[in-house]
């Protein structure tokens, strides 16, 4: 389907916050195609230490899963064909670290993410910042550029608040094979996320909730590259301590192209709600390996 053929829903919003979404709840999502038909992924994986992502990367009260060695996924992608709420194109680019999870006995990941427009142009993607409190996936804007020095090769640079925080970079290789590709889709995780919204005198919340997306492992990935002489460094600036991150050796890189189905932002559900509980998180089956290695 192309651009021409989507169709925002036809009930006006008016002047309220939710022209940003295009369409009140209970509305979205009322197209046929997938929400992110192709998005360009360059993956660089490196070891931190599970402190430095708990603090850095994980949304609160999201922890590390220690059964699992600490490692950052960190991923620069262009995602031209971003179709919003209402069905409206919203071309947007991103620079997001993530990192596993669990709570309980359920597993995935979470993490957050640089955003900028696809062509500099940030109004063409305000979107995401309230879908960023929807799906519980903080976002901050920042001028994210990128600079092809071969080929196969590019760098990246995220730069906020005038500060260089991000630059990374990876040489893109040979394609992977059909089994390889298979088992990339079937190591598919959910994702959690935390929704957080404040009560009318900011004195605490009306929600507050851990969420989570299934894992899609059926045609997630459309095809994938490996990668190498991957680099990625961080730097501090203000409200973005990133220079506390360690990059203590590179794990691996991949370059893939995947798409997200609209039931991907429109089906999560709560697996915590934290108003009510406000407990710690239910122990996993063998939460006796959580030492930090």
């Amino acid at each position: 389907m192309s651009k021409a053929d989507v169709h925002a829903a036809d009930e006006p919003v008016g002047r309220s916050v939710l022209n940003l979404m295009g369409v009140r709840p209970g509305k979205a999502f009322a197209y046929e195609q997938k929400a992110m038909p192709s998005v360009i992924h360059f993956d660089i994986q490196f070891e931190s230490t599970y402190d430095a992502i708990e603090q850095l990367v994980l949304p609160p009260p999201l922890k590390c899963d220690r059964r699992e060695p600490p490692i950052v996924n960190v991923s620069y992608f262009t995602n031209a064909e971003c179709y919003a709420m209402d069905g409206r194109n919203t071309p947007y680019q991103a620079v997001m670290l993530t990192a596993r999870t669990q709570w309980g006995d359920r597993q995935g990941v979470a993490g957050w993410e640089f955003v900028d427009g696809l062509h500099g142009d940030k109004t063409e993607m305000d979107i995401m910042g309230p879908w960023g409190l929807h799906f519980g996936m903080l976002k901050k804007f920042a001028d994210i550029r990128v600079s092809h020095t071969a080929a196969d090769e590019f760098n990246v640079e995220v730069k906020r608040r005038g500060k260089v925080l991000v630059k990374m970079g990876l040489r893109t290789g040979d394609a992977v094979d059909a089994a390889e590709l298979e088992a990339f889709n079937k190591a598919s995780l959910g994702v959690f996320g935390v929704r957080e919204f404040p009560n009318v005198d900011y004195t605490g919340y009306i929600e507050r909730s851990i969420v989570v997306s299934e894992p899609v492992t059926d045609d997630r990935v459309a095809r994938a590259w490996h990668a190498d002489a991957g680099f990625v460094e961080f730097d501090s600036g203000e409200l973005d301590p990133l220079g506390d991150l360690p990059v203590l050796s590179i794990a691996g890189a991949l370059v893939y192209d995947s798409s997200s189905r609209k039931e991907h932002f429109a089906a999560r559900h709560v697996v915590a709600d934290l108003l009510d509980e406000q407990l710690a998180p239910p122990a996993a089956a063998d939460d006796k390996l959580t030492a930090d290695l």
